[in-house]
């Protein structure tokens, strides 16, 4: 059991209790049973507008009118910052997944799933996607929706290299990446991330002598 400092909490504090199974969410059905709406699919042509209906609906900021920042922003007003508890949120859509694999019993989902804690990030892993035209499809589907608020980690030159790679062959894979710095700050109780970086970013030098005659 931790006591976790709450991101933007102004001081307070969660106990966390790690003993316990971590809760699993799934993410578009827990967000339709928050909502009260059976939502569209994420690659439906009148998506962006069902989603800022929504967000217009219950006060949920935004600042982009692209079908993924909507869907993100939602989701991080009713299920994320709800997450206090280690849970995993699970399933999430094609749209915004291009790198995994989709669901084998799911249509529209992918096999991803990532770990909150304290409303924050810990974890992000799915099974890799290895077939490079389905590939290929994701990224140029995501390029017509995305914005520069959601840019995956391929973009533009690297991720032709990267189908490119996946032509020559990739076995089943699943990827799994932890920040080690969050997880340092979740250990002891920091809420910024400067405090636990081993190399800071530095301040560029300022000229002292300027204005000296």
């Amino acid at each position: 059991v931790l006591d976790i400092p709450i991101p933007k909490g102004k001081g307070n504090t969660i106990r966390v209790d790690f003993s316990q199974p971590f809760k699993r969410i799934s993410l578009v059905e827990q967000l339709e049973k928050e909502l009260g709406v059976s939502l569209p699919s994420l690659d439906c042509p009148d998506a962006a507008s069902v989603l800022k209906e929504l967000c217009i609906k219950h006060n949920v900021t935004f600042s982009c009118n692209s079908t993924l920042y909507l869907f993100d922003a939602l989701v991080d007003h009713f299920i994320e910052s709800q997450c206090l508890q280690p849970t995993f949120l699970i399933d999430y859509p094609t749209l915004n997944s291009p790198l995994a694999r989709k669901h084998r019993n799911k249509p529209g989902l992918t096999e991803r799933f990532e770990l909150f804690i304290a409303k924050t990030e810990i974890c992000n892993a799915y099974t890799e996607l290895n077939d490079p035209q389905i590939q290929k499809t994701n990224f140029e589907i995501q390029r017509i929706n995305n914005t520069s608020e959601q840019v995956e980690p391929c973009s533009g030159e690297n991720e032709e290299n990267y189908v490119k790679a996946l032509e020559y062959g990739l076995p089943p894979t699943a990827g799994w990446g932890l920040g080690i710095d969050r997880l340092v700050m979740l250990l002891t109780a920091k809420t910024s991330i400067r405090e636990v970086l081993l190399f800071p970013v530095l301040k560029p030098k300022t000229n002292t002598t300027e204005g000296r005659v």
